[in-house]
This record gives C-alpha cells, structure tokens and sequence, in this order.
C-alpha cells in the first residue's frame, strides 16, 4: 500500500513475484531458524503447498461435519460483537469460533483453533444463502479500497479504512472495528479536553 500512495500501483508480475518470494523467504527464516540448512527447500516446499494442506486439514473436515444440518446462523460474527465485552464482566463469554470448528472436527492440540476459505466461512454461518452475504461483503470491500486509493479523501479516513480492509475475515473485521470506534472516540474526548484547558 505504501508503495502504491508514493508511487504507483504494481504490475501484474510485479504482484506474482512479491506472492513467489512470500514462501521463499519464510521457509528460508524457518530453516535458518531451525538450524539445519539442508531442510531449506523442503520449507519452502511447505510454504508453497501450505493452501492445499490447510484446504485438506480444514476445510474438508469442516465441511464435513457441517454438512446441511448444523449451520450456525451468524454465531461466527455474534461472537467477533461481543469480542470487546472483557471477560471479567462476562466470564461465560463464548470463546473465539475457530475454537469451536477445532471442537466440531475433533481436533485436540495446544494453541488456537482452525479455519477455513471465505466461502466455506459464509455457508457455515448462513447455509445456502451464503452467497448474498458474500456479495455483500465484496460491495463492502470494493467501496473500502475506493476510499484507500481515492487522493481526494481526507487523509485520516484513508488510514481507517486501511487498517480495516487488513483485518482479515468478517469477524475479525467486526471485532477490530469496534476496538478502532473506542480509539477514536478516546482521541476525541482527549483532544477536545486539551483544547478546553
């Protein structure tokens, strides 16, 4: 984006090989990190293949035991809502969602949850209806990236809709959105209280 406010936007290859060196730098760090050089390439292998494994390891087996039965209407995007609640004032509060996809599928390891594809996230959560709310949120994105690069707009505006387009995922997103609105409401009061002084 930096690159794109100061200069221009990327070319097509230019876009390709920023995405190639992507998995060649990580599964270099990860073999230097690791130690043994040797295993370099089979890093690098990793990284490249990383979608497919992820679309085998979580995607299928989500998918799977969704089925057609047990969408969950919403509950993913209730819960990145209720995110900002802390949880001393809400001990019950119900865990982030990709904990419980963890849960749905069986998977019993240390750390986080799993996830999967955009779509997939859509149809869990609305079932057959999924694609209007994707069509929705593609409308959604597509007006934030006109306020980023349109250099007419406030300069502040532009560093908001920034930092929301690269939150990730509709949940994320709403639970980060929530977060930015306390911010900025503090720096308002703040500001407005140091010019009264």
């Amino acid at each position: 984006m930096f690159f794109h406010f100061k200069k221009r936007g990327f070319k097509w290859y230019e876009y390709i090989a920023y995405y190639l060196a992507i998995p060649l730098a990580a599964g270099t760090l990860q073999g230097i990190r690791g130690g043994d050089l040797t295993l370099i390439a089979s890093h690098i292998a990793v990284f490249f293949s990383y979608p497919i494994v992820l679309y085998q390891a979580n995607s299928i087996p989500i998918m799977n035991s969704v089925g057609t039965e047990s969408i969950f209407w919403g509950e993913e995007y209730y819960v990145g809502l209720v995110k900002i609640i802390p949880r001393f004032l809400w001990p019950n509060k119900p865990l982030a969602f990709d904990y419980k996809l963890k849960e749905l599928v069986g998977y019993d390891f240390d750390g986080g949850g799993i996830y999967t594809t955009l779509s997939n996230d859509l149809y869990i959560n609305f079932g057959y209806s999924y694609f209007i709310f994707y069509i929705l949120w593609l409308l959604f994105v597509h007006y934030i990236y006109g306020i980023i690069i349109d250099s007419k707009r406030n300069y502040y505006s532009r560093i908001i809709a920034l930092f929301i387009i690269l939150m990730g995922g509709i949940a994320s997103t709403i639970g980060s959105c929530e977060i930015l609105l306390l911010f900025l409401l503090f720096m308002m009061l703040y500001y407005s209280r140091i010019k009264t002084l």
